[in-house]
């Protein structure tokens, strides 16, 4: 195994915990700190599957806290509609487009969410929150920061939004994974590399599973836009 792989591995350990334990998190961090070894679109046809992964297991176990109304109602029209912009502009943008717009996203939304916890703002209107996620999500898998500051104004204890969260993310997930292999850049050329990292899933989830029920859930989204 290349040493970069390996390192990888570690980031995808660290990534899909981390969106085990809260709900989201595991592209922004696994795309921005991959990034810097491997290219943006070949990590999109490693990662995504796992996030189908992570979310059909989070949602067999605890679809009973999904609201399906806001699902329906206001997260999926806007999503969809915003994905389809998305999607347009990643075939249209070169890898090193794609890097530069990732990182200058990521690092603008994590600053601005560590200003927000310091000085709370009125929640902001929804409709727009979600189509910016969906074009973020579908030009980098990782429109989860603008959806979630989205969320922040909807008063969804945190066992209704991890849940709600995962329904999003498999629904957006398998969209893009078919938009993947419709285009031909998601092959079985990628099934060793999704396969060695599926194996690491197992053990983000069990140390997110026991982060969700016991750690200070402000901290510890603080800890990760930091």
């Amino acid at each position: 195994m290349e040493p970069s792989f390996a390192l990888v591995g570690l980031i995808v350990f660290f990534a899909f915990f981390t969106q085990a334990a809260t709900g989201f998190g595991a592209m922004v961090i696994a795309m921005t700190l991959s990034a810097l070894l491997y290219p943006v679109d070949l990590l999109l046809t490693w990662f995504v599957p796992l996030v189908v992964l992570l979310s059909v297991y989070l949602l067999a176990r605890h679809h009973g806290h999904v609201d399906w109304r806001l699902f329906i109602r206001r997260i999926l029209p806007g999503m969809g509609a915003g994905m389809l912009v998305g999607q347009s502009l990643f075939y249209s943008l070169d890898t090193a487009a794609l890097k530069l717009g990732l990182g200058i996203v990521v690092v603008a939304l994590a600053a601005r969410e560590l200003l927000r916890r310091q000085a709370p703002v009125t929640p902001p209107p929804f409709l727009p929150w979600t189509v910016s996620a969906g074009v973020v999500h579908g030009i980098f898998a990782t429109g989860g920061p603008l959806l979630v500051y989205g969320l922040n104004g909807q008063g969804l204890e945190k066992a209704r939004f991890r849940s709600t969260l995962a329904l999003v993310w498999l629904v957006m997930a398998l969209i893009l994974m078919s938009s993947l292999l419709v285009s031909g850049r998601l092959g079985a050329s990628a099934l060793p590399q999704i396969g060695q990292l599926a194996l690491i899933l197992p053990f983000s989830i069990l140390l997110g599973e026991w982060a969700h029920r016991y750690i200070n859930e402000v901290r510890f989204k603080q800890l990760i836009n930091v």
